[in-house]
């Protein structure tokens, strides 16, 4: 069998796309430089230089007299529901919400990590991964009816350690109470916000 020119450009295109792919169903991977982001998901929305604790009070220095390695930036990419933590000039973090107060922001439409979606309840993703590593409960009070909606419901983090990552899905452990009127209400066991990074 003769393997032509174009046949061989093509297979290596596309053994190149494939390496570049995420170990999860991302379209951007950990370790990424902002450009390589923003090639694939556009300029961000915003972008937020997070305060170091170690230097409060020094917002008066310039992006010049920073070290980079330890500045940490938050690029909000809204169009993508995607946001991207930078430290050292690489993302550290992917950040990913159904909901935010950014009449913009559109939720994240695709599988995540194992076919693991923003619109899965905790007990679907305890049936698509499995035991988590670690889980992190905020306690409900005593006497406290855990169906009833509330403002400020409790939360769950669950985290699993992959090849190359961790994994974390933040569920309710409380149905939230968003509008009185109606009412309206995410479910409790919802994921509210999932986190992929080193």
């Amino acid at each position: 069998m003769r393997t032509s020119p174009s046949g061989i450009a093509l297979a290596l295109l596309l053994s190149g796309l494939v390496q570049a792919q995420s170990p999860y169903g991302l379209p951007i991977r950990l370790g990424a430089t902002s450009d390589e982001v923003q090639k694939v998901l556009g300029k961000p929305t915003e972008t937020v230089v997070l305060e170091d604790d170690d230097h409060a009070g020094m917002s008066n220095m310039s992006a010049d007299h920073m070290n980079i390695d330890h500045v940490s930036i938050d690029k909000w990419y809204d169009s993508a529901g995607i946001v991207g933590n930078f430290t050292g000039g690489k993302l550290t973090e992917i950040r990913i919400f159904p909901d935010t107060d950014y009449p913009n922001f559109v939720a994240y439409p695709g599988n995540i990590v194992k076919d693991v979606t923003l619109r899965d309840t905790r007990k679907t993703v305890l049936e698509k991964l499995g035991r988590p590593t670690r889980i992190d409960d905020e306690p409900i009070a005593e006497g406290t009816n855990p169906d009833t909606p509330v403002i400020n419901p409790q939360q769950s983090r669950y985290f699993w350690t992959m090849s190359g990552f961790t994994l974390r899905v933040t569920f309710l452990s409380q149905p939230k109470l968003i509008r009185q009127a109606g009412p309206l209400v995410i479910p409790k066991d919802s994921i509210i916000a999932v986190i992929v990074s080193k």
